[in-house]
């Protein structure tokens, strides 16, 4: 009886303390893993606020690939950027595309853009390199400057600010005399002016004439000099102009000259051009040129795509070909057996020499300035 009571007993107080809150009914470890739902997928800081201390290497490797691709997702839209920009010229010129220099003293034998088959090339987007100051000269009224021939008896660029006071009266007169830097008889050469004869009046000044083709002559600088004088006399007005012949090195024929002109009155609305034209002779005729003497051979020019860098290209020259030259014994200067210096030369300083012009060179004689051999 007792046994049973003291049984009751307890099991009444167990109940009391369920109710009551006394004893706790063991809880079951969780092994869940958090709940990230609610973590932005935008931020890679809230994920890392997010994620515990101790986190497991899945989930430090699951925050580094947020991270990165938030990286991938910034660089993507710099580069995206980036492209919209228009490529350097350094960028372009290693791509062979041609970028015309930003000066007008830049403008050299290696920033001639590559022969495309045409007189001309377009540069500086057609643009002249003008100076502001130079413009206010023009202005001014009309004149013309030619620059002295260089220790190698070439010519450098010739300007003006042309107008019809300047322009001829009468005819041009001969010119057969003056043998421009270069010049080879009988190798089809024209002399060329660079400020035509019709816009300045400028006969046999040796500051003004260079050899050159009839491509580059006629066909190339002629349509641009009659575009210009036919807008002077029309209008009475100015265009200041220049033309530079282009030379490499100590080679006594230009690779082309570079044109420019400007209408003063109206700011180049009606002329306004810039460009180079091209000293070859004509591909059809298979004629390259030795700008170093001026000398022709036989050969081929490399026909490029427009655009493109490169200059001219021509096929490789043969070996120098065997002359028989002769000395001066008293000067060291060798000639071409029909150069003039020769009938003025007396009889008893003639001396023959055979061999190629680099032997004449390495034997220690000098070139005739004349006949360039």
């Amino acid at each position: 009886m007792n046994k049973r009571l003291c049984t009751l007993w307890i099991s009444l107080v167990m109940t009391l303390c369920l109710v009551t809150g006394c004893v706790m009914p063991p809880v079951e470890e969780e092994t869940s893993q958090p709940d990230l739902t609610l973590i932005e997928t935008d931020s890679s800081h809230q994920a890392d606020e997010a994620a515990p201390s101790g986190q497991t290497e899945e989930g430090s490797q699951a925050g580094e690939t947020a991270a990165s691709q938030d990286e991938a997702a910034g660089e993507a839209a710099t580069s995206q950027t980036e492209s919209e920009e228009p490529a350097s010229s350094q960028d372009a010129a290693a791509d062979g595309v041609y970028v015309s220099p930003e000066t007008y003293e830049d403008f050299n034998a290696d920033t001639i853009p590559a022969f495309a088959g045409k007189t001309y090339a377009v540069i500086h987007d057609n643009v002249p390199y003008f100076t502001e100051e130079e413009i206010r000269e023009a202005l001014e009224g009309p004149y013309e400057d030619y620059s002295p021939l260089d220790d190698l008896g070439r010519c450098g660029r010739a300007m003006g600010s042309l107008g019809v006071s300047l322009m001829p009266q009468g005819s041009r007169g001969d010119i057969s005399q003056i043998h421009p830097s270069g010049w080879q008889r009988g190798c089809g050469y024209e002399r060329s002016h660079l400020i035509a004869f019709q816009l300045a009046g400028e006969n046999d000044n040796q500051q003004n004439l260079v050899t050159g083709t009839h491509f580059f002559n006629n066909d190339g600088m002629r349509p641009f000099e009659e575009m210009v004088g036919d807008y002077v006399r029309e209008f009475q007005t100015l265009v200041l102009y220049r033309v530079t012949p282009v030379f490499s090195g100590d080679e006594l024929v230009c690779r082309g000259a570079l044109m420019e002109a400007w209408s003063l009155e109206d700011e180049g609305e009606d002329i306004c051009y810039c460009i180079f034209v091209y000293n070859v002779f004509d591909p059809s005729e298979h004629t390259l040129i030795d700008y170093r003497t001026g000398r022709t051979y036989e050969g081929e020019l490399q026909i490029a795509e427009e655009g493109m860098a490169g200059g001219i290209v021509q096929s490789e020259k043969e070996p120098g070909e065997i002359h028989t030259y002769i000395v001066n014994k008293r000067s060291l200067i060798f000639h071409y057996p029909d150069c003039e210096g020769v009938e003025k030369m007396s009889d008893k300083n003639k001396m023959e020499f055979t061999g190629t012009r680099d032997d004449a060179l390495d034997a220690g004689y000098q070139p005739c300035p004349a006949c360039n051999p």
